[in-house]
């Protein structure tokens, strides 16, 4: 939901998990899954903001995410870590998105 307020300051509502006071900042960082899924969020985010409807940037994003995730599952330690789980969290949450 896309919302101008009286001074022209925008304001929107949108599921990135992502709050630069939140743990959650610490960890997208930190890990290299998480953080592609972060910056899905925000360059997806972004474009909605600029009315730009294409999603080249986000799309190199969500592959490069997928990509480690999927070599992460092959290993029965890393595919089942809370950053793994936190970055398919993530990426469930911009499917969602498109949808909605």
């Amino acid at each position: 939901m896309l919302t101008v307020s009286p001074d022209n300051q925008v304001l929107v509502n949108t599921l990135i998990p992502v709050n630069p006071k939140d743990k959650w900042f610490n960890f997208a960082i930190s890990d290299e899954a998480l953080f592609h899924a972060t910056m899905l969020h925000s360059a997806a985010h972004h474009s909605m903001l600029v009315g730009n409807n294409e999603l080249a940037e986000p799309s190199q994003l969500n592959s490069e995410a997928i990509r480690i995730l999927n070599l992460r599952l092959g290993d029965p330690s890393q595919g089942v870590s809370d950053l793994t789980i936190a970055a398919v969290a993530c990426l469930i949450l911009f499917e969602v998105g498109r949808v909605l």
